[in-house]
């Protein structure tokens, strides 16, 4: 299983903040998906973790992302 280092984590909720401090929530996750393929990350793997963890927007995502032991990427 591969894993969402500290790093990555950080660096998809920073992504994701400073397009919702730019644009409103759509209630899709365009950036969460936009920051996954810059990533070079599977994109049906990553919305699948991510809604597994309440995120089925940019703005939950932000939001109800764990903290330390989340899942994998």
């Amino acid at each position: 299983m591969k894993t969402l280092t500290k790093k990555r984590k950080a660096g998809l909720i920073k992504y994701v903040e400073s397009k919702l401090y730019e644009y409103p929530c759509d209630h899709s996750l365009r950036f969460s998906i936009e920051w996954a393929k810059m990533e070079d990350l599977d994109i049906e793997y990553v919305i699948e973790i991510l809604q597994s963890e309440g995120g089925y927007c940019d703005c939950e995502v932000v939001m109800n992302l764990p903290s330390p032991g989340w899942r994998s990427l």
